[in-house]
């Protein structure tokens, strides 16, 4: 442990003298700053409250954990609900957001500011999101006897827990009450490590994006206007491996399919970022317009290309594509390929997918592909397009996956421990 806790002290060093020169790390550091005097104003109208705390990472992790949140209120309408972030960029961006009564840093995952933490805090239940296993405040709470659970946790066995010099990490799987994970495979490497503890919910990113998908009414009458009576293939958050790529599978598919339109929606937004793909659209021969240029519905409606190099209507867009390639797997990783997927769209991403449990799963079921090449794209645009029996597969595929995955955030919370206070 002694090992761990110099770790945490020199990265508490190093994110300070990045701050001298990295904005996020200085706003990591000034959201820190009195953190106890502020965590006592907020909670000071809730005094007499039974407290939940739920901790998130980032962004990402929030929106996975946005869904349970939602039932928490539901469920216990007279508690404190409490958000924690680690990052700025999950911290900044959702501040303000109204369905919570308290948010906030967690400190750096020191003993003493853990055991602060955790006595100003006085939580009656704790629930982290996903990859969070900070040992102190674990183990402050696992002293406190407070219910602590990790939900939508995913296993691999290149992680620590399953290493010859993970035993502290393992250790750590004790202070958890219920480990909730998304699928079997997580499941069966804890039970090799002779944790049983678990429960099989799935993925609640699936309930937010289903939620989102009802919910998001975006103005989108310049895609309709693109579209047309043509069929659309999106491409979305794409890097430049994805692009070449995506044009030249577009190029050869529409030598059979006349009527086929194609919107890329690049992953860098930035005009400078965006150079090298009007470039190659340019010398694609094909017709393209950009979403910041404000077309016209006439030039709309000539173009072959529609580039969205904005953001905030990706999401949306996906309802009027009839199939869709996810950027990413070129350049690391794949980006989020659920929100397709809410819409019920055929899903092909790159060679790197490995990491994400939505794509290996979702694999599993055939509602996606992973292609190598140009060929293999073409080769899938064309059989999903034209063969309503490969359409129809993957859309079982995709409904299989859903199937499995909807409603976690329910079960979740419908398995905690009963409130006390």
């Amino acid at each position: 442990m002694w090992l761990y806790n110099l770790g945490i002290f020199l990265l508490g060093i190093a994110i300070k003298l990045m701050a001298l020169v990295k904005p996020k790390a200085a706003l990591w550091v000034k959201g820190r700053q009195n953190w106890q005097h502020q965590l006592t104003i907020q909670l000071k109208p809730h005094l007499e409250k039974s407290r939940i705390w739920v901790h998130c990472a980032s962004l990402g992790e929030f929106e996975q954990g946005r869904p349970v949140l939602a039932l928490l209120r539901e469920k216990y309408p007279n508690a404190c609900l409490v958000l924690s972030f680690f990052s700025p960029s999950g911290y900044e961006i959702q501040k303000h957001y109204t369905g919570v009564d308290v948010i906030c840093y967690m400190p750096l995952d020191t003993a003493q500011q853990a055991q602060q933490f955790i006595k100003l805090l006085n939580p009656a239940m704790a629930l982290f999101v996903r990859y969070e296993f900070w040992l102190n405040h674990l183990k402050i709470l696992k002293q406190n006897a407070v219910p602590t659970y990790l939900i939508s946790a995913v296993f691999r066995p290149y992680q620590p827990f399953f290493k010859w010099y993970g035993s502290i990490f393992r250790d750590a799987l004790q202070s958890y009450t219920t480990i909730f994970v998304q699928d079997d495979s997580s499941a069966q490497l804890l039970h090799q490590l002779n944790y049983k503890r678990y429960k099989i919910c799935g993925d609640t990113r699936i309930d937010r994006v289903i939620a989102m998908s009802s919910e998001n009414q975006k103005d989108l009458t310049f895609l309709e206007t693109f579209k047309g009576h043509n069929t659309l293939f999106i491409a979305g958050s794409t890097w430049e491996g994805d692009e070449l790529l995506v044009i030249e599978a577009f190029k050869t598919c529409r030598k059979t399919l006349a009527h086929l339109k194609l919107m890329i929606a690049p992953h860098e937004v930035e005009d400078k970022k965006t150079v090298r793909l009007l470039k190659r659209l340019k010398a694609s021969g094909l017709v393209y317009v950009r979403f910041s240029d404000h077309p016209t519905p006439e030039q709309l409606k000539r173009a072959d290309v529609l580039v969205l190099n904005t953001i905030g209507y990706l999401g949306a867009s996906y309802r009027l594509a009839e199939v869709v390639y996810i950027g990413g797997g070129f350049n690391g990783g794949i980006h989020s390929i659920l929100e397709p997927i809410a819409f019920l769209k055929p899903v092909y991403f790159g060679s790197t997918y490995q990491k994400f449990n939505e794509a290996v799963q979702l694999l599993s079921c055939g509602g996606s592909k992973s292609v190598k090449n140009t060929q293999e794209l073409s080769e899938a645009l064309n059989q999903v397009l034209s063969q309503k029996p490969v359409y129809d597969q993957m859309m079982a595929g995709i409904q299989l996956f859903l199937r499995q995955n909807n409603g976690a955030s329910f079960k979740i919370t419908e398995a905690l421990q009963p409130l006390n206070g």
